[in-house]
């Protein structure tokens, strides 16, 4: 029963409070072996696999929280909104390397980029464009793109053109 896994897994983490990396192991070892048995009786939890990632990021294990990622994007065929999301705004504080951080953008845009409710993703992408790349023609061609898309918040991306045509000061 879901409901008994919920609670076992709600009384372990009371337990492990405040969580730090100083967490006792048998305890530690006892919660991953749970979040993984969990995770494999019900593997289509998305807000599990978050969970769990943010939990062993939380104690420093970033390998382990990106492994937790792929296993659930992979249970989900990459096609999962929410854990793309979530990864992409863990991703935005762990990678250093640009190249790694929008070859992760790019493979999200792949599979969830014409979602009907992306304008998340979206958002996250254009903001980690403005903040690392030095060309601002990247952040105009993927706002041109995302305009493109039948979405839900095409109002604010509309709103971003409009604002990004007033601030022009080149018109060739």
């Amino acid at each position: 029963s879901l409901v008994h896994w919920e609670e076992f897994l709600n009384f372990l983490i009371s337990k492990a409070f405040p969580l730090n990396k100083s967490l006792h192991q048998r305890l530690y070892k006892l919660i991953e072996t749970t979040y993984d048995s969990m995770l494999f009786n019900f593997p289509y939890l998305e807000n599990y696999y978050i969970d769990y990632a943010l939990f062993e990021y939380k104690l420093g294990h970033v390998a382990k929280m990106h492994k937790i990622y792929q296993r659930g994007l992979k249970v989900f065929k990459q096609r999962s909104l929410h854990l793309w999301t979530s990864y992409l705004k863990l991703c935005n504080e762990v990678l250093v390397s640009n190249k790694q951080l929008f070859q992760k953008y790019e493979t999200a845009e792949k599979y969830i980029g014409l979602h009907y409710y992306s304008g998340g993703f979206w958002e996250l992408y254009m903001e980690q464009i403005k903040e690392r790349c030095a060309n601002e023609v990247r952040y105009f061609i993927v706002l041109r793109k995302v305009l493109e898309i039948p979405q839900h918040s095409f109002s604010k991306f509309y709103g971003l053109w409009l604002q990004y045509i007033d601030e022009a000061q080149d018109l060739s």
